[in-house]
């Protein structure tokens, strides 16, 4: 009936194949997560935008709004405009049932809550600045320490940008131990290794922890290059390197130059990925 009523009103016929699942079916798709609490349900958007998850993966739904959320109150936090986020969302969220204003009422809630959070830490109420900082001073209140915590955007960019870089590098590491623990789930404990796995995540870190060093040492490239988080992000893309070349000798093709051809693929993704998204955070500091 359902399809009935699609052909109905797009003129067309539709023809759909049923089959179903065994053992061999490694990518088959898991059922929408259910959220709780229930009103963050159309947040699920946030997920399936992305992609389906398999059955045999880590299921990211509440990952995906943590993340989105968390990175929007570092780019918006104010109090007063989150309690704006805030207020939209708890008003309109049940009123719409569905389409682009249910998913988007929905998420308000989150990214208010969020808003708010870093608006007391960066103390930006309405864009006034250091308002709670002054309360505080008048009233001869001593915090245990340094308010407001974040760095303030305008004043001092160079300690934010290091900030972010810190979130870039702690999200991309994150996301590769999810993909080595989804390889082991997989049953692949070779794909532990590669670009989506321990390979890009040694990468990341020693990327940041050599920028760290580049920042600090006044950037002396033969002294980052002589430290030892640069070894890690070489033996990061040598793991990245091996991943293909183990699964070919796994599989029973031995050492070619399919498997090296690959191999030099996955080294070059990870340097190219890695260093590409690194960077690309700091845009979140900039719309901050």
């Amino acid at each position: 009936n359902a399809i009935k009523t699609v052909e109905d009103k797009i003129g067309e016929t539709l023809f759909v194949e049923v089959t179903s699942l065994d053992e061999d079916d490694h990518h088959a798709p898991s059922p929408e997560m259910e959220f709780t609490p229930k009103f963050l349900q159309p947040a699920w958007i946030l997920t399936r935008l992305r992609g389906w998850p398999s059955a045999e993966e880590l299921n990211p739904g509440y990952i995906s709004i943590l993340i989105f959320c968390f990175q929007f109150g570092l780019m918006f936090g104010d109090i007063g405009q989150g309690l704006i986020y805030l207020g939209i969302g708890v008003a309109l969220h049940r009123k719409f049932k569905s389409g682009m204003m249910k998913y988007l009422t929905t998420l308000f809630i989150p990214m208010g809550a969020f808003a708010i959070f870093f608006g007391f830490l960066y103390d930006s109420f309405f864009l006034i600045e250091h308002g709670i900082s002054n309360m505080l001073h008048e009233a001869h209140i001593v915090l245990p320490f340094n308010y407001p915590v974040m760095p303030n955007p305008i004043h001092e960019v160079q300690e934010l940008m290091n900030l972010i870089f810190l979130v870039g590098a702690v999200e991309i590491v994150l996301g590769s131990l999810i993909g080595a623990y989804n390889a082991l789930k997989a049953g692949n404990p070779v794909g532990i290794l590669g670009e989506h796995g321990l390979g890009m995540g040694l990468y990341v870190t020693g990327l940041y922890l050599s920028a760290a060093t580049l920042f600090t040492e006044g950037l002396d490239i033969m002294i980052m290059v002589g430290n030892w988080p640069f070894k890690l992000m070489l033996l990061g893309m040598g793991l990245s390197f091996i991943e293909p070349v183990l699964h070919s000798v796994q599989h029973g093709h031995g050492v070619g130059m399919e498997s090296i051809g690959e191999g030099i693929g996955g080294l070059l993704m990870t340097f190219v990925e890695g260093l590409a998204n690194m960077f690309s955070f700091l845009r979140i500091a900039a719309f901050a």
